[in-house]
């Protein structure tokens, strides 16, 4: 990666939402499904590298307490090795598949006897060779003249890669056509903010907004469409015969952007679910850092975060500061939003999901749906099938909608067998396609609203206090849990079971994903200065905040301890977080005056 030639600059990042003008020209599919494919060859590439690394291992282990000098290639050693190796290997036909290659083992023993390292060292000597293969195979792969990706996709795909993989995730093949991101890079520092609006381009233009008939477009909080619409297209490349390709599309510019500065890079990003196929624009920008300093209370706060459903809202946390001040921090389960209501009102048959608890409600539908399909096609379904309808109905008592798809498919196929129950089947992928796509749209309206909330309840926190103490190393599934305790999770006899202290609120861990709120409140500290000071969150709730004595815990909201204090568990927990916190912090400043 090459230096920023700003390094002090602030990056930023704009999302809109588009609106397509026409249909995306050939060249578009052309370019996502070649990236496709170069992802699912770095994918094939990684895996054998792995393969090759587990193999040595294991012959290395295996050659341990060997003799080299008297070492010969046996059938059982041979065998040995493979099996070991394929203990690896998760899926069954590449077990089956996979065999091992006897040079490799002649290698490693010739390796061995020269005796310059030890067998750690050759591992580690082995794995730092082999990965270095993958690096220049897979620039090899980009750089391929059948995918015919430009330099920016091929960039685009090995920084996705490396960064999925250096993130400790596991990047897998995509044969679903469900997700295209083409980008554009600006060298040279990036492309002047102005410019997108005055100058025509091949990778991108905007056109501007006229300040002159609409003054107050971004003078109020409100979401003007009308006065915020733009157009504009994004550059594709040339196609076969040298024509540039271009996508033109609608936006709103909702959220303003930077007079001064410049573009880094912009990026075309499209999504497919049951609604179809939605896109937008990424711009990342340069910006200069703002000389204006955000000015902090000198406040401090304990912060203890863990879901609970009280009510008609999910508590997400309960804060508690220096000065006495409490707040819980709440996600309402419902939006409040008075043309929801008045809609579900007035049309009760077809209402609006503005509830998170309706989405429950929608996915019974489904399962209903699903068992009477499967109630009719019992009655309707002639005796005399095919055979391939016959190997799906093997496990009809388990067929969810997938298994009923299959045989609509086959029926449609084959449209004289069974007229009924293919019609009975259309009937079924209607009604399932418009309670997926209504479920889809609420899940968009109930989740954007979260991410609202979060971050608006991020920026208030580090706004009103300089120091924030909290559980930085909490981990959500051992909460959901109620286990803490690392030994009792490695103990075989461990019943998880039994150890739900609030699985009455299982249901709702999802809905008020923490780790997006913590995301949140990291990235708002950073912008406004304050500090997130990490404590130890073991026993924060068993102890009495008070007395400090231990505490009955238990699913109940308020919990008393020994010597009779009764008070709600979170607020304990969060005073316990404060009054540890600020010991840690004085005794931290004690010891670096000490030292000096």
């Amino acid at each position: 990666m090459r230096k920023r030639k700003r390094p002090d600059w602030q990056i930023k990042c704009y999302k809109y939402e588009l609106d397509l003008i026409g249909e995306p020209p050939s060249i578009f599919w052309d370019i996502a499904k070649s990236m496709r494919n170069a992802w699912n060859r770095l994918v094939d590439l990684r895996t054998s590298i792995q393969r090759s690394i587990q193999t040595t291992d294991a012959i290395i282990d295996n050659l341990l307490n060997t003799d080299l000098s008297t070492f010969s290639l046996t059938e059982s050693f041979y065998l040995q090795v493979s099996q070991k190796v394929k203990s690896f290997i998760k899926h069954d036909q590449e077990r089956d598949s996979f065999i091992l290659d006897q040079s490799i083992i002649n290698q490693v023993v010739d390796r061995l006897k020269v005796g310059d390292l030890t067998h750690d060292q050759l591992k580690a000597e082995y794995k730092k060779t082999y990965w270095s293969t993958f690096d220049l195979a897979s620039k090899a792969i980009v750089k391929d003249p059948s995918l015919a990706l430009n330099w920016e996709c091929q960039s685009e795909i090995l920084d996705r890669f490396t960064r999925a993989t250096v993130a400790g995730k596991h990047p897998k093949k995509q044969f679903r056509f469900d997700s295209i991101n083409i980008p554009h890079y600006y060298t040279g520092g990036g492309r002047e903010i102005s410019k997108v609006f005055t100058e025509s381009s091949h990778t991108l233009y905007l056109q501007p907004i006229d300040f002159k008939k609409f003054p107050d477009a971004y003078l109020t909080q409100k979401n003007k469409s009308r006065t915020r619409a733009s157009r504009g297209y994004f550059g594709l490349g040339k196609d076969s015969e040298g024509n540039h390709q271009y996508i033109n599309f609608k936006v709103n510019l909702h959220r303003q952007i930077e007079s001064l500065g410049f573009i880094k890079r912009c990026n075309l990003v499209g999504r497919y679910n049951c609604l179809g196929w939605k896109y937008s624009l990424v711009l990342t920008v340069e910006v200069e850092p703002s000389n204006i300093q955000t000015v902090l209370p000198a406040s401090e706060c304990g912060l203890d975060l863990g879901w609970r459903c009280l009510g008609d809202y999910i508590r997400l946390g309960y804060l508690v500061d220096d000065q006495g001040n409490e707040q819980e921090l709440k996600l309402p389960i419902t939006l409040t939003a008075k043309r929801f209501k008045k809609y579900n009102e007035r049309y009760p048959d077809n209402r609006v999901i503005n509830d998170w608890m309706m989405l429950k409600d929608f996915h019974q539908q489904l399962c209903y749906q699903v068992d009477n399909t499967k109630a009719l096609l019992q009655k309707s379904l002639p005796k005399q099938l095919p055979q391939e309808i016959h190997d799906v109905l093997k496990g009809f008592h388990k067929m969810r909608q997938g298994g009923l798809y299959k045989i609509r498919r086959i029926l449609k196929e084959n449209p004289t067998v069974a007229p009924e129950s293919l019609h009975e089947l259309e009937l079924f992928a209607y009604d399932d396609l418009y309670i997926k796509r209504k479920i889809q749209r609420g899940l968009d309206r109930l989740i954007g609203f979260r991410e609202w909330h979060y971050r608006n309840l991020a920026l208030q926190l580090a706004t009103n206090y300089s120091t924030i103490y909290w559980e930085s190393d909490l981990n959500i599934k051992a909460l959901a849990e109620g286990v803490n305790d690392k030994d009792a999770k490695l103990d075989p006899n461990f019943d998880k079971s039994k150890h739900y202290f609030i699985k009455n609120s299982m249901e709702f861990r999802h809905i008020a994903a923490l780790g997006i709120f913590r995301l949140y409140l990291i990235n708002a500290c950073k912008k406004t200065g304050s500090t997130l000071y990490s404590t130890k969150s073991k026993n924060t709730t068993a102890l009495c905040c008070i007395c400090s004595e231990s505490v009955n815990t238990s699913q109940k909201l308020e919990n008393i301890c020994i010597n009779g204090h009764l008070m709600d568990q979170d607020k304990n927990a969060a005073k316990n977080l404060l009054n540890q916190g600020q010991r840690l912090k004085y005794e931290k400043n004690v010891k670096s005056a000490s030292s000096k």
